[in-house]
């Protein structure tokens, strides 16, 4: 995939949650009142965020034809290995946060801002 695709999937990712979350102003995370089994806050950014850029490459590659189911599965497993995760750990913890919707909306927050600094990094080296 070339950078100027990357950033158009880059942006594209962004614009997208930039459209799922509120304008309300960024809040700190709090560890805090997480329950046990829940992912915590700053750890469900990081796996979101590499989520949001996992299905973006994806889309760029079913939009030339060459992704397919196993693709997918391995690209999202690849997710849940690095952090140690399954995918119901990652549902569980998806409801957790859309029942607390200021946690969820830092963690979109921080989200968004990882992902900004991740095209400006490939913006920077074109």
């Amino acid at each position: 995939m070339t950078v100027s695709l990357k950033n158009a999937c880059l942006a594209f990712a962004l614009l997208l949650m930039l459209t799922s979350v509120s304008c309300a102003p960024k809040q700190e995370i709090s560890d805090k009142k997480v329950p046990h089994g829940i992912i915590l806050p700053d750890t469900m950014a990081a796996i979101i965020t590499d989520l949001q850029i996992a299905e973006a490459s994806l889309r760029q590659q079913k939009m030339d034809g060459k992704a397919t189911d196993s693709i997918a599965k391995q690209a999202f497993e690849t997710i849940f290995v690095k952090y140690k995760i399954s995918r119901e750990d990652l549902e569980k913890s998806t409801a957790y946060y859309q029942d607390n919707l200021e946690t969820y909306e830092a963690i979109y927050s921080s989200v968004i801002t990882r992902l900004t600094q991740i095209q400006t990094e490939i913006n920077s080296t074109e």
